[in-house]
């Protein structure tokens, strides 16, 4: 009886180490919103399911699960979706993150996925790392994939688009992703998630440049439905004037 006691506590504590989330590297201005009480974020800190982490001009916070990891960077807000156990899921307001899922590294992998929400687009992830970005103002999406795929879809989407390695797509001013490619902003990415390793921040030049790879994007594909649809007209009108 004292061995399956013993044997049932084990159980208890290997699933709670597993379904726990924490933060494991904390820098500069951040925070924590939790039942809306405000609590200062530190290293070993135990997250909780609905947790809000914002970042200021100088935060980052890496954050780790058994199967995924987040890198924060500064002027981020997002919430946590701790639901699934081992997987951080979130809801991306606006700001950054570097995201890592290893889906070999769950106890249980049939069926589980990593998922992003933001307002303009969703990411649904079986095992990559890629890097995720919404704009504070206008909430457009940019996602980039440095290894894996990523499915990637627009709100006003009516499917979804597969990102792979080394490519990257974004949500139009309709909200609606474009085909993935690369765009020219990739190399400037910093992917690295460990303190141990180098530098962790994004350089500002990313953010600049992803603002700018927006503006000259945001009206793709919408001109090219337009110019298709045009198209049809035009054609339609002829066959109907030659049947006259």
């Amino acid at each position: 009886m004292r061995l399956i006691t013993s044997f049932l506590l084990l159980l208890c504590s290997l699933s709670a180490a597993y379904g726990t989330t924490k933060v494991i590297y904390n820098k500069g201005d951040t925070k924590l919103i939790r039942s809306k009480e405000t609590l200062l974020l530190k290293k070993g800190l135990t997250l909780l399911h609905g947790d809000k982490i914002m970042t200021g001009d100088s935060g980052l916070v890496i954050i780790k699960s058994r199967a995924s990891t987040y890198k924060i960077s500064k002027n981020s807000y997002l919430i946590l979706d701790l639901k699934t156990e081992e997987i951080i899921n979130s809801n991306i307001n606006y700001g950054s993150a570097v995201i890592e899922f290893a889906r070999r590294k769950l106890v249980k992998s049939v069926g589980k996925t990593l998922t992003v929400k933001t307002r303009t687009a969703a990411f649904g992830v079986r095992g990559t790392k890629f890097f995720s970005y919404v704009d504070k103002k206008n909430k457009n999406s940019i996602l980039s994939v440095e290894h894996g795929k990523v499915a990637f879809k627009g709100s006003a989407s009516k499917k979804e688009t597969l990102v792979k390695k080394n490519k990257s797509s974004m949500t139009n001013i309709k909200k609606k992703h474009l085909e993935s490619k690369r765009f020219g902003f990739e190399n400037k990415i910093n992917w690295n998630l460990s303190s141990s390793k180098g530098k962790l921040s994004q350089n500002k030049k990313l953010f600049s440049e992803l603002e700018k790879t927006w503006k000259r994007h945001k009206h793709d594909q919408a001109k090219k439905w337009n110019k298709q649809k045009n198209d049809m007209k035009s054609r339609w009108e002829q066959m109907n004037n030659q049947s006259m």
